[in-house]
C-alpha cells in the first residue's frame, strides 16, 4: 500500500512541476509561435511604407525635409513593435531573435531620433551620421533576427 501512495505522490509532484508522469517537457504550442511570427510579419509592410526612400533622402541624397518625415514614421513603427512585444512573449524557439531585437532596436530608435532632430535643424552632416549609426545598429543584428522569425524580412 505504501508503494501505491508513493507512485501516486510521484505522479502528482511531476504533474505539479509541469511534467507528465513520463517526464516529458512541454514545448511551445504552434499557436504561440504562429502568433509571434504573425506579429513580426505584420510590421513588415508598415515599416516598408514608413521607410519608403529614406536611404535616398537620409544617406545618399540628403533631402532633410523628406528624411525628417521618413524618420518620424519609422520611429513610430519601431516603438509600436516594442510595445507589442511587451505583451507577446517570445516562444523559446524564437527567444534569441527576440532578445536581439529588444537589445538593439532601442538604440536604433535613438539613432533615428537624432537623425530626425538633425534633419529638422537642416544639419545634413548630423543627419547622415545618425542615419549611418541607425543602419549599423540594425544590420545585421535586428534585420537577421526579423528574417529568422519571418522570411518576408530581407536578410541584410
Amino acid at each position: 500500500m505504501k508503494l501505491g501512495r508513493a507512485i501516486v505522490f510521484a505522479v502528482l509532484v511531476a504533474s505539479a512541476c509541469g511534467q507528465s508522469s513520463q517526464g516529458a517537457i512541454a514545448s511551445p504550442t504552434p499557436d504561440a509561435v504562429r502568433a509571434y511570427t504573425t506579429l513580426i510579419h505584420g510590421y513588415y509592410a508598415r515599416y516598408e511604407t514608413a521607410k519608403g526612400d529614406a536611404y535616398d533622402f537620409c544617406v545618399a541624397g540628403t533631402d532633410v525635409a523628406k528624411c525628417h518625415d521618413r524618420g518620424v514614421l519609422m520611429i513610430a513603427v519601431w516603438q509600436n513593435l516594442l510595445l507589442d512585444l511587451e505583451s507577446t512573449p517570445a516562444p523559446p524557439k524564437l527567444a534569441s531573435d527576440d532578445a536581439a531585437i529588444r537589445k538593439h532596436l532601442p538604440q536604433a530608435i535613438d539613432d533615428l531620433t537624432t537623425m530626425v532632430a538633425a534633419a529638422k535643424a537642416a544639419d545634413q552632416s548630423g543627419m547622415i551620421s545618425a542615419a549611418t549609426r541607425y543602419i549599423g545598429d540594425m544590420v545585421p543584428s535586428v534585420t537577421d533576427a526579423l528574417h529568422d522569425i519571418d522570411r518576408v524580412w530581407p536578410k541584410e
